[in-house]
């Protein structure tokens, strides 16, 4: 793995764990408030988080793509959540917007993380071609 690749890896890490860690806080702040955590809304938006991140950290090839547009839409959804949701909405959703919108785009342009994803890309290639033999 080329310089530019670790770099991009490591990226990737930050990005996932960006993904990760609100949803997990979320959760753990509703538990603490009493809140039941039924609302499968909630399950659904963690399992696609954990499955992202682990898209990322792996390398996947479709988790640059689709990270980059659900991280785009989350930082829309987050910052009308800011505007809309009076000081709560505001203290919650306009962090959230920014971290989202960072990582959306450094997905979509940081040539470190293209490297680090077409090499994984390469690699997966290459154990097609092997294992078809």
């Amino acid at each position: 793995m080329t310089e530019e690749q670790q770099r991009g890896r490591k990226l990737a890490m930050a990005v996932a764990v960006a993904v990760v860690v609100p949803q997990m806080l979320t959760f753990l702040v509703l538990a603490a408030a009493g809140v039941p955590l039924g609302n499968l809304g909630l399950w659904f938006n963690l399992l696609v988080g954990v499955v992202l991140a682990v898209g990322l950290v792996r390398g996947a090839w479709w988790a640059q793509a689709y990270g980059t547009w659900v991280l785009g839409l989350g930082a829309l959804g987050s910052g009308f959540m800011a505007l809309t949701g009076g000081l709560p909405g505001l203290i919650v959703g306009l962090p959230l917007a920014a971290i989202y919108g960072f990582c959306a785009w450094l997905l979509w342009t940081s040539p470190s993380m293209e490297a680090f994803f077409q090499g994984r890309r390469a690699k997966q290639d290459e154990t097609l071609r092997l294992e078809r033999l």
